[in-house]
């Protein structure tokens, strides 16, 4: 009984372990900040927001709960699934040559022949296959087999935000007197009002969830922006940087490349198998069309 005990205490902390990013402080202060974050917001949505404007048990506060719980599992899975897929030249799922084939190259430092589309992360300190960017928040780079999974973490983070935002409007409007045009600088320098008097205890808190919530509304609505305009365009972001249109073929097309041929499905579980149309070392060239004409 003790040994079962600590092999499933030490599978946990090695699950822990797979999730925390390595070496990088930026990449350990962005995931805790992320974590707290929405857990934070999000326990405080539902514990004290939402009993305000609903009553306990009714059916309104249980479709606001569920829907917060589900946005909340939706991000946290498919944040979680875009860890722990291995996207590297050292994953299993990629047959790599020992010759090196044409347009392929040889990297000194994983000392192995990579694809075109691979790159090597400084940070992670491996080749990543189709390596789209470096995500702080995951502390993973995004490459040919995550993507998937990154993207509609993304969507659902966005969702979350704008959701509670439009929820919470009312709350925060009542709490802080309505809006004026101090509540802007409130909003930006909220300990700063705090001291100056602008603000009692009850509203600073109210002011640092909210510009919290406001600020995390922007980047991901940004973040959202440059992934769907980069995926409508068949194009990774260093080959938006360097102009390469090599690989874009229709607009289904290149949506199908990240999310699969059950793209339809894949916003509803991570669990869900939607095969890519590649190997993760070939991808179909086709003539670029701008997705803005279609």
């Amino acid at each position: 009984m003790l040994s079962a005990f600590r092999l499933i205490k030490k599978s946990r902390m090695g699950f822990f372990r797979r999730l925390w990013p390595k070496d990088n402080f930026a990449d350990k202060a962005a995931f805790t900040f992320t974590h707290v974050g929405l857990i934070g917001i999000c326990l405080f949505q539902l514990f004290v927001v939402l009993p305000l404007y609903h009553e306990n048990f009714s059916t309104m506060f249980y479709v606001h709960f569920g829907c917060g719980l589900f946005i909340l599992y939706q991000a946290f899975s498919n944040m979680y699934k875009s860890i722990l897929v291995d996207t590297t030249v050292r994953g299993s799922s990629f047959n790599l040559p020992s010759v090196l084939l044409p347009d392929w190259r040889y990297c000194p430092i994983c000392q192995v022949n990579t694809p075109l589309r691979a790159h090597h992360c400084k940070m992670c300190d491996v080749c990543i296959i189709k390596r789209d960017h470096h995500c702080i928040f995951t502390g993973k780079c995004i490459g040919y087999l995550n993507h998937r999974y990154f993207f509609v973490m993304c969507c659902y983070l966005w969702l979350g935000c704008f959701y509670t935002l439009n929820f919470n409007k009312e709350y925060y409007l009542d709490v802080l007197g309505g809006f004026h045009w101090s509540l802007i600088f409130q909003l930006m320098c909220p300990m700063l009002a705090f001291l100056l008097g602008m603000a009692n205890s009850h509203q600073l808190v109210i002011l640092v969830v909210g510009g919290v919530n406001m600020m995390a509304m922007f980047l991901f609505s940004c973040l959202m922006c440059f992934q769907i305009f980069f995926i409508s365009r068949g194009q990774t972001q260093f080959e938006c940087k360097k102009k390469i249109k090599d690989y874009s073929q229709s607009f289904l097309d290149n949506w199908i490349v990240v999310l699969g041929k059950r793209w339809y499905l894949t916003w509803i579980s991570f669990t869900i198998e939607s095969d890519l149309p590649g190997n993760g070392t070939r991808f179909k060239k086709g003539t670029y069309e701008n997705f803005k004409t279609l």
